[in-house]
């Protein structure tokens, strides 16, 4: 029987085609020159949850963990808990793969193009696994993304509102309660009135979410 992780590998090989700037053993990007078809490789084992691969890369050359392409680093291509084959989560490895990737240098608070954290991207998923990883390396809870000027916690919020998918909206629930436990804030001082979580969670019309950040000191 072919596994999840089979289908997993089989579609990252098909659609991860090497790019151009990757084909060269002095590749620059945003980092320090590191070998490019080694970082891509890197890319492609984070995607296709590679442990041995990644491993292996990674204690050739640490610096592969800082590789940047089109605004995006290795750890970018780890599944989170919505990239799903059927009912079967895809990624349980994905965790650890983070924590590799921590231990090789990866800034845990390092943003892509947009200010978006990986953080940032696993609190619109749901996935508290990873976010513990990340919170656990000291990654900043309350960092602002460019785009809603929002923290991981606004991101969980937005998440909530996903009606035709209940399942979805739960984990976004479930995250806005784990980010709280873990000290974000509901509000900040320099915040823009209409990109705190409390006004997300109004305006979307979550009233359990409006009451769960009330419960945490939300004002507004």
């Amino acid at each position: 029987m072919i596994s999840s992780k089979d289908i997993l590998m089989h579609g990252v090989d098909k659609r991860m085609s090497q790019p151009e700037a990757m084909k060269t053993n002095a590749y620059v990007g945003g980092v320090e020159k590191v070998n490019g078809h080694d970082a891509w490789a890197l890319f492609k084992a984070c995607a296709a949850g590679d442990m041995p691969k990644a491993k292996a890369l990674l204690a050739k050359d640490r610096r592969l963990a800082n590789a940047w392409f089109s605004y995006q680093l290795p750890i970018h291509s780890v599944p989170t808990a919505l990239d799903r084959i059927g009912d079967e989560l895809a990624c349980p490895w994905s965790a650890a793969l983070v924590r590799k990737l921590l231990a090789r240098g990866f800034d845990p608070s390092r943003p892509d193009w947009l200010g978006r954290t990986f953080l940032h991207v696993c609190a619109a998923n749901g996935d508290r696994s990873i976010a513990a990883v990340l919170l656990d390396a000291g990654a900043d809870i309350n960092v602002r993304e460019i785009e809603f000027q929002g923290t991981p916690l606004a991101a969980a919020v937005r998440v909530c509102c996903s009606a035709k998918d209940p399942e979805r909206a739960e984990r976004g629930r479930q995250m806005v309660e784990f980010l709280l436990k873990r000290g974000a804030a509901t509000i900040l001082p320099d915040d823009e009135p209409w990109a705190t979580p409390l006004a997300w969670a109004r305006k979307l019309e979550l009233a359990e979410i409006e009451k769960i950040l009330l419960k945490h000191g939300a004002t507004g």
